[in-house]
């Protein structure tokens, strides 16, 4: 990797001089562990695999911090300097209420390509060695795949039907129909969770994955002024970014993902034509 970063913390890059250094090649980021439910099948040999699925996925650092100075003195203020912003760097991350939040892992490799994972810090060593120099070792356990630093936005708009032109000439000419669905494109390896923002007005809106034969679908009346935010990975519906609007999800419905390759994603409510639905994801990777 060329460039390596913690939320905004440059751990590591081979075209700046850094405090920090990371040794090549980084652990973990090859792929995810696999979570095995198996249970002995009774008096027989051999033993049954219930479900399989990925696990945690656990990114192991190596590196070295240095103090730098135009005297000894100077070099060692500024080691203890930044053994500090390292330890801060990599320290727990919570929000206003006390839920620990990951850090972004970014990372660019040597074609400039661009990756990031979502982190939390596991275990952190950074041992006394020489007054200006120590050597360190990072643990980052990472919330769900590596995705690209890219975001793609999509929006849905509300199917609209054809018609005339009026005052018509004749023969007559009917406009195509218009609107109501579009294809996602995952282009990673691994199912990868949208967040979807419903603008309305709308009535009764729902969102479906054709693809995967899901949907979404919620009993709620949203004025013009109204958005109400859907995450996918995180379970959540918030409208105005505050109000719980869980109860308002329907019997069948589920919170879906996008799976690798193209998805069609299909948008419907019970009435109005103008309100749209915005699909933003990464494409997500089961390794590099």
């Amino acid at each position: 990797m060329t460039e390596i970063y913690l939320d905004a913390y440059h751990l590591h890059s081979l075209t700046v001089d850094l405090p920090t250094r990371v040794r090549q090649p980084l652990s973990g980021i090859e792929s995810a562990a696999i979570r095995l439910d198996s249970y002995n099948r009774p008096g027989e040999h051999g033993t049954t695999i219930a479900n399989a699925l990925y696990g945690e996925q656990t990114i192991a650092l190596e590196g070295s911090l240095h103090g730098r100075g135009a005297t000894e003195a100077a070099a060692q203020s500024d080691y203890r300097r930044q053994r500090q912003l390292l330890r801060e760097a990599v320290s727990i991350k919570r929000d206003a209420n006390g839920t620990v939040q990951p850090r972004v892992l970014a990372l660019i490799d040597l074609t400039g390509a661009v990756w990031r994972l979502n982190v939390v810090t596991r275990r952190f060593v950074l041992p006394e060695t020489l007054p200006t120099y120590s050597t360190w070792m990072l643990e980052l356990a990472a919330v769900g795949f590596i995705e690209s630093a890219t975001q793609t936005s999509l929006t849905l708009t509300l199917p609209k039907s054809g018609g005339v032109t009026i005052p018509a000439t004749f023969p007559l000419v009917f406009g195509a129909s218009s609107g109501g669905s579009l294809i996602a494109t995952n282009a990673g390896t691994a199912e990868t969770y949208p967040t979807i923002t419903l603008q309305g007005p709308l009535i009764n809106p729902s969102i479906t994955n054709e693809t995967t034969g899901e949907r979404l679908a919620l009993t709620l009346t949203l004025g013009a002024s109204d958005t109400v935010v859907i995450n996918m990975a995180r379970r959540t519906i918030l409208q105005g970014g505050t109000t719980n609007r869980m109860g308002a999800k329907s019997a069948g419905s589920t919170f879906w993902s996008l799976s690798p390759g193209d998805n069609t994603l299909r948008f419907r409510a019970d009435a109005y034509d103008v309100g749209t639905a915005t699909v933003a994801y990464r494409s997500a990777y089961l390794g590099l």
